[in-house]
């Protein structure tokens, strides 16, 4: 029996045998709570109805439209073993959501004159100019277009607990697998590893990223949103449910796009695919290895960003509505519009679909249900996190029960997103 069909008959069993148990557990009572304005009551309908349903087990979703919070919904379970309902604080990993934040934060430095985009990295960090990566600008590390997709030497996240000079090392003389500027692929996990090195690097005072958001942009704004779990915040954040590897591939074969790389995750180990997974230790095992509270309490702005939709949402719509909230600057027009235009454009060499991909100054684009770009991230999972500046929207969806879907397009997120647009294009005919 071949390799392909080998992994159906497995996958087929597994989707089985999850029906089956599904069958023998007791329903929970619904749990949906939140707050939205009245014009935008369909959106809440919509998301309610998911929750009814069990199509949505555990999320939320928030909306902040020209500048005011429309919609703040969510439902469902931060942990259906334990029967632990979902909140109005309740938080939870965004998975590469965190890149989007990581490029808003070294926007807020390039503003301050801290960072330059056109400046080599080793210009801030000089053992980086190792196996030549001298010419590798800051540009082109945060656009995935350096070629530093995996780690030859794996790290641990005890590294950074324990042995930083360890993790410097080996993040220095890592060599690229490409030229950089020849091309771009996306650095799934390598992205945070150097950048945040990088950014406390640049920082006068050498603060870390999370410390950085902080100071900078979450407390002045109040957005709840952090870069990592701090142990004492642990008591509020949703318990993953993640998927499998051989769940993820029988999914595949239903949503097509992912079918390639997650082939290559499963069955190709020496692909690039696989190899950007996996340069660290924990991360490369599990996905439910994140529900560890000491491994999330170190910050890797590839994935560990965790939060509210409503945060997320809060800080897009901000941006959305030009950059500015109560008095408290985010971004100037000029950060914004220059974070609005992708750096490049074409078909990743890592992911290798043969989709076309946009990628910015660390932000990823999509297209709304209009046809017209946002700006942020997707993640892992069915996350969402984007800003429409062209309809001042400020968007985010963020669940614990993951899916195979991370560009935008997992269903339950999209009958939020069609419903939301159809609203908001009733508002303005009035």
């Amino acid at each position: 029996m071949g390799v392909i069909k080998q992994s159906i008959v497995v996958c087929m069993v597994l989707v089985i045998a999850t029906r089956l148990s599904r069958l023998f557990e007791t329903p929970l009572p619904v749990n949906f709570g939140g707050t939205w304005d009245p014009e935008f009551k369909k959106v809440a309908d919509v998301f309610k109805r998911n929750v009814e349903s069990g199509k949505e087990r555990g999320a939320a979703f928030a909306v902040y439209y020209k500048g005011k919070p429309v919609v703040d919904v969510w439902g469902g379970y931060t942990d259906l073993e334990s029967h632990t309902p979902w909140k109005q604080d309740t938080t939870t990993l965004v998975f590469s959501c965190s890149k989007g934040v990581a490029a808003i934060i070294m926007a807020k430095m390039a503003e301050m004159g801290t960072l330059d985009y056109s400046k080599p990295v080793s210009y801030y960090w000089p053992e980086f100019a190792q196996a030549d990566k001298d010419n590798i600008t800051v540009e082109m590390l945060i656009s995935h277009q350096g070629g530093l997709v995996y780690l030859d030497e794996q790290l641990s996240i005890y590294d950074y607990k324990n042995n930083r000079q360890r993790w410097q090392d080996i993040l220095a003389k890592q060599k690229t697998a490409w030229p950089a500027g020849e091309k771009f692929g996306y650095h799934a996990l390598t992205f945070g590893l150097f950048v945040d090195e990088l950014i406390q690097r640049v920082d006068p005072a050498h603060r870390d990223t999370d410390t950085i958001f902080m100071e900078e942009i979450s407390k002045p704004l109040d957005i709840d949103f952090r870069m990592k779990v701090p142990l004492e915040d642990w008591y509020r954040t949703a318990r993953l449910v993640p998927r499998s590897k051989f769940q993820l591939l029988f999914d595949a074969f239903q949503y097509r796009r992912y079918l390639k790389p997650i082939y290559d995750i499963v069955f190709h180990p020496d692909s690039l695919m696989a190899r950007s997974v996996s340069p660290v230790i924990e991360f490369a095992q599990r996905t439910d290895v994140l529900n560890n509270p000491y491994i999330r309490e170190v910050t890797v702005s590839s994935l560990t960003g965790t939060g509210t939709a409503r945060g997320l949402a809060k800080m897009y719509g901000i941006i959305a509505n030009g950059g500015a909230h109560d008095g408290n600057q985010l971004l100037s027009k000029q950060s914004i519009n220059r974070l609005s235009k992708p750096i490049v454009r074409g078909s990743d060499a890592v992911m290798n679909t043969g989709e076309v991909s946009e990628i910015g100054l660390g932000t990823l684009y999509r297209k709304n249900p209009w046809g017209e770009e946002t700006v942020g991230h997707t993640g892992h999972g069915g996350q969402v996190a984007v800003g429409d500046i062209k309809n001042n929207i400020g968007i985010s969806y963020l669940t614990n029960h993951l899916t195979i879907h991370g560009v935008g397009d997992d269903p339950r997120y999209q009958d939020l997103e069609k419903i939301l647009y159809e609203t908001i294009a009733e508002l303005e005919k009035k």
